[in-house]
C-alpha cells in the first residue's frame, strides 16, 4: 500500500484508492482496468476515458469495458477487497464421480502479511513457482506450506534463476521478504 499526499491531478494506482487517509474507516474506489486516480480536498475520482490528442493522438477509442466499485473499509481491508474484485474466484463444474481426496483440505498456504501474486509450474518443469510481495513497506517473514513434503526451496529472480536456497523449518518454507520487494 502506497500512501500519497492529496494531489489535484491523476496519479497511477494499480487497482484502488482510499479516500480519507490512513484511518480505520474510509471510502474507496476500485477498478479492474483503469489506473488514473485522483484524491484532492477529501474527494476521490477515477479517470475512465482519456480523450486527449497530445501526446497520445489515439487515446481511448471504441468500446471500453471495465468494472468500477465503491467500498467502505479500513486500509487493510481495502487491499483484500481490491484483490478479490480484480481476481474473482474461477471455478469449473465437474460431473459427479468417486474420488480419493477428502471433501476439503488445504493444498497450499502462505502465512504472513504478504500478497501472493502467482502460483505456477516452474519454467524448467521440475517444481512450483510461488511469487509473493510486500505492499506494506516493511520487511517481514512469510511461511509457505504445501500438502506434500518439500524437498527443497529456492529464492529466484523473475526469470527463475536461483539466487539462494531457502530454509525449511517444520515443513514450512521460510522467506524473508524485504520491504517493497517481489
Amino acid at each position: 500500500t502506497l500512501v500519497r499526499d492529496e494531489l489535484p491531478h491523476d496519479v497511477p494506482c494499480l487497482s484502488y484508492l482510499g479516500i480519507g487517509g490512513n484511518t480505520k474507516h474510509q471510502i474507496g474506489i476500485v477498478s479492474d482496468t483503469k489506473y488514473g486516480f485522483r484524491n484532492y480536498e477529501s474527494e476521490g475520482s477515477l479517470t475512465v476515458l482519456r480523450t486527449s490528442y497530445d501526446p497520445d493522438p489515439c487515446g481511448d477509442r471504441g468500446d471500453c469495458l471495465f468494472r468500477i466499485g465503491v467500498m467502505a473499509a479500513s486500509t487493510d481491508e481495502m487491499r483484500r477487497i481490491s484483490s478479490e474484485f480484480n481476481h474473482p474466484l474461477i471455478y469449473m463444474n465437474g460431473t459427479g464421480h468417486k474420488g480419493t481426496l477428502p471433501m476439503e483440505g488445504t493444498a497450499f498456504k502462505v502465512e504472513g502479511d504478504v500478497v501472493t501474486s502467482c502460483i505456477k509450474h516452474s519454467e524448467n518443469g521440475r517444481g512450483t513457482t510461488v511469487r509473493i510481495f510486500d505492499d506494506l513497506g516493511a520487511e517481514q517473514t512469510a511461511y509457505i506450506t504445501v500438502k506434500e513434503d518439500i524437498k527443497a526451496a529456492y529464492l529466484t529472480d523473475s526469470n527463475e534463476n536461483v539466487i539462494d536456497t531457502l530454509p525449511i523449518v517444520d515443513g514450512k518454507v521460510v522467506v524473508k521478504v524485504p520491504a517493497k520487494s517481489v
